[in-house]
């Protein structure tokens, strides 16, 4: 007896910086995991590059759900802590009343 395709599900595909500019919505096995995903569309698996979905980072073997967004993440330049508090001191630098 022939084995009967698994069930297809649609996930979003956010854009990737050096893939492709737009969102795409992608029909993919009921069962894939985000691992399979990235070797489908030839994404490479940097070390710099994080990979989540719907805004937080998960595990490359987590199998994708109906609906979920893959969003691709680049390192941050400047930890926004640091820089807020940098703008801050420097501020306050400038505001000192001069002796």
């Amino acid at each position: 007896m022939a084995m009967a395709n698994p069930p297809k599900i649609t996930v979003e595909v956010a854009p990737h910086p050096s893939r492709f500019s737009g969102p795409v919505a992608l029909k993919i096995d009921s069962g894939t995991r985000l691992v399979d995903l990235l070797d489908r569309l030839n994404i490479p698996r940097e070390p710099a590059l994080c990979v989540g979905i719907w805004g937080r980072t998960v595990d490359l073997n987590r199998v994708l759900e109906q609906g979920d967004r893959v969003e691709f993440y680049r390192p941050l330049a400047v930890d926004p802590k640091v820089a807020r508090r940098e703008k801050l001191n420097s501020g306050r630098r400038r505001a000192e009343p001069k002796s």
